[in-house]
């Protein structure tokens, strides 16, 4: 399972909030220097370290699309923040309703993070990851109340300092033919560029990687290994093209009507499957009837409104009472309303 598609299930497992809890630490761990889950009584669930500043985090789970007011012990929060002399708090959940919870975290200085928000930074994360600066500012340095998905910008938009130092070290090349990491330097350096030497090897090392691929080096010296115009059509091809793209999660590369998932403590305790909000659409909507269809038996289910297929599981969980937690099914549509459920 992604950190992505952990986050968006364990959301809403009330029943057993800690694993929320370790997926908004592993989240976290993705994106900045340490993560650390702590949890349990009189503690904050998770504590991070960003560029010199440190930030307690408390985590809230609902079967509901927001919380309120009523979910937060500020006070505690308060506490936490006093006893690990940390510089910021920051509660995340689903969503926050409007009113009382905003208007309280605003008085108190508590930032409060939506769990899509932290999907949508893995999402950009992973295309081309942030530095630890960029995440402190985008979701606790600009004074917010509340982080969105739209309060979350691309990880490239403060590329401009590396984007003039690949055009010029393409430039050298172009001019040269060969040369070394001194004589690029020496180029930066001349039209106005303090860079170092680092930062050089750093944009040699990308322009020779996949998929560009347009740099080779050869013992101490690096050269173009296309016609310097062909390169100016793989950029182009790729500027349109990236906008497209996105992550592919394990359950879409298997194909478009397949989910995949483990199975939590709470899906086999009480006989349900809590399927990601991701793949939601791929199923009928609450409370009607579709056919499920397992080793030989067929089984007449539906979902109810907090995305948990429920009505109706407890028979297949019955004829299959090995079933525990962590293990992998698949749910494959093959037609209207009529789905496989396999174990992996």
């Amino acid at each position: 399972m992604s950190f992505i598609d952990n986050l968006l299930e364990t959301q809403h497992d009330s029943e057993n909030p800690r694993l929320f809890e370790k997926a908004v630490t592993e989240a976290f761990r993705q994106l900045v220097e340490q993560a650390v889950h702590k949890g349990g009584s009189n503690e904050p669930d998770v504590l991070l370290d960003i560029s010199e500043y440190k930030i307690v985090i408390d985590t809230k789970t609902t079967k509901e699309k927001v919380i309120s007011e009523g979910y937060i012990n500020f006070d505690a929060l308060e506490r936490y923040k006093e006893d690990y002399e940390a510089d910021l708090v920051a509660v995340v959940a689903v969503g926050f309703s409007r009113g009382n919870v905003r208007d309280t975290a605003e008085k108190r200085g508590v930032v409060l993070i939506e769990t899509e928000a932290i999907c949508k930074t893995l999402e950009n994360h992973i295309f081309y990851p942030y530095k630890p600066q960029h995440i402190y500012e985008m979701m606790f340095g600009r004074g917010r109340t509340v982080i969105t998905p739209e309060d979350i910008e691309p990880s490239t938009k403060n590329l401009k300092g590396e984007i003039k130092i690949i055009e010029q070290v393409l430039s050298g090349l172009k001019r040269l033919h060969r040369a070394n990491i001194d004589s690029l330097h020496l180029i930066c350096r001349y039209v106005g560029l303090n860079v170092e030497k680092e930062e050089i090897e750093k944009a040699l090392i990308f322009l020779s990687s996949p998929p560009l691929d347009i740099v080779k080096k050869e013992e101490e010296t690096y050269s173009l290994t296309i016609d310097f115009d062909e390169i100016l059509k793989r950029l182009a091809l790729l500027h349109e093209a990236l906008p497209t793209l996105k992550p592919i999660s394990k359950s879409e590369k298997l194909g478009p009507n397949v989910y995949r998932k483990k199975l939590t403590f709470s899906d086999v305790k009480h006989k349900f499957i809590n399927v990601s909000t991701r793949v939601r659409s791929l199923f009928p909507e609450p409370d009607v009837d579709f056919t499920i269809e397992s080793n030989g038996k067929t089984y007449t289910v539906s979902f109810d409104k907090y995305d948990r297929i429920f009505s109706g599981m407890s028979k297949w969980y019955n004829d299959h009472p090995t079933v525990k937690e962590g293990d992998t099914i698949l749910l494959e549509r093959l037609r209207e309303n009529v789905y496989r459920l396999t174990l992996e």
